[in-house]
C-alpha cells in the first residue's frame, strides 16, 4: 500500500481555508500529493479536465456555488458516460450540524459517494480510509490493464488467424485455378 500512496494524487474539495490547511497538512504527513478545489464546481471542472490524474476525491458536502452532493452527482454522470470511477470520500461535519442525526453517512452514500469521514478529521482514520480506496482504485486499474492486454492479445491472434486464412485461400485458389487450367 505505501507504493500506491506514493503515486496517488488527491483532489481536496473544501471551501473553508482552515479545513484546506488541515487536510493539506494531514496529506503531507502521509506523503500524498494533492490539489485543492474551493467548491464543487471547481472539483467538477478539475476532474473532467484530467480524470486520470486523480486517485481519490476528498469532498466536503456544504459549500457555496455547488455543494458536494451536487458535485458528486455531476462527476458520477460524467463517469457513467466515460466508463470511469473515482473514489469520492465525504469529509463532512454534517453530524455535528445535525446533532443526533445518524443519516449523514447514508445521505453521502446515496448521492454516489463511496465513503465518509466525519470532521474533525483524524490522521489514522484518513490514512486507513485512503489506503482502502487507493488499493481499490489500484486493483481496478490493474484489472482494466489486464483486460486491455488480454483484449489486445485476442485481437492480435484474430489478425494472425485471419492472415493465415487469407494465405490459405490464396493457395487454395491457385491450386483450384491450376487444377482447372490443366483440364
Amino acid at each position: 500500500i505505501p507504493a500506491i500512496m506514493q503515486t496517488a494524487k488527491i483532489l481536496v474539495v473544501d471551501d473553508n481555508i482552515v479545513n484546506q490547511k488541515i487536510l493539506s497538512r494531514l496529506l503531507k504527513n502521509l506523503n500524498l500529493k494533492y490539489i485543492i478545489a474551493c467548491n464543487g464546481q471547481e472539483a467538477i471542472t478539475a476532474y473532467q479536465a484530467q480524470p486520470t490524474i486523480f486517485s481519490a476525491i476528498l469532498m466536503d458536502t456544504m459549500m457555496p456555488i455547488c455543494d458536494g452532493f451536487q458535485a458528486t452527482l455531476q462527476i458520477r454522470k460524467f463517469e457513467k458516460q466515460n466508463g470511469l470511477h473515482i473514489p469520492i470520500i465525504a469529509v463532512t461535519g454534517l453530524e455535528l450540524l445535525d446533532a443526533g442525526n445518524h443519516n449523514a453517512r447514508e445521505r453521502c452514500l446515496s448521492c454516489g459517494m463511496d465513503d465518509y469521514i466525519p470532521k474533525p478529521v483524524v490522521l489514522k482514520n484518513l490514512k486507513e480510509t485512503l489506503a482502502r480506496w487507493l488499493l481499490f482504485s489500484y486493483n481496478r486499474l490493474v484489472s482494466k490493464q489486464k483486460l486491455r492486454t488480454l483484449f489486445e492479445l485476442c485481437i492480435d491472434k484474430l489478425i494472425q488467424i485471419n492472415s493465415e486464412n487469407e494465405n490459405n485461400n490464396l493457395i487454395l485458389g491457385n491450386t483450384n485455378m491450376n487444377l482447372n487450367s490443366s483440364d
